[in-house]
C-alpha cells in the first residue's frame, strides 16, 4: 500500500522526536515495522522519508512561439472562453 509523504512524516517524528517504540507506532498507524524502518533510516541517511524520486521536470510539446501566441491571446482576452460560449448560445 501506498502512504503520503505527510503521513510518512507523522510516523518518523513520532520515532524520532518522541522516542515512541517502533512496534507501538506501527500498531498505531498501521503500516509493517519493515515500513516504518525503511522511512526512518531515509530520513536519517537523507533527511527525506519518500524513497520516489522526484518528477521530472515536463517539457511541452508546443513550440515556444505557440506559447508566447497563446499567452498574449489570452492576456488580451481574458474572458475569451465566456464569449466563444455566448456567441455559441446566441447562434443555436
Amino acid at each position: 500500500m501506498t502512504y503520503s509523504e505527510d503521513f510518512r512524516w507523522r510516523a518518523v517524528a513520532l520515532l524520532h522526536m518522541y522516542s515512541i517504540p517502533i512496534v507501538h507506532v506501527s500498531e498505531l498507524l498501521g503500516p509493517k515495522l519493515r515500513s516504518f524502518g525503511r522511512w526512518y533510516a531515509l530520513f536519517l541517511s537523507d533527511g527525506v522519508v519518500s524513497d520516489k524520486r522526484k518528477h521530472k521536470e515536463r517539457h511541452t510539446k508546443w513550440p515556444p512561439e505557440v506559447l508566447k501566441f497563446v499567452e498574449a491571446y489570452v492576456e488580451d482576452h481574458p474572458t475569451f472562453y465566456i464569449e466563444e460560449y455566448f456567441s455559441t448560445l446566441s447562434a443555436t
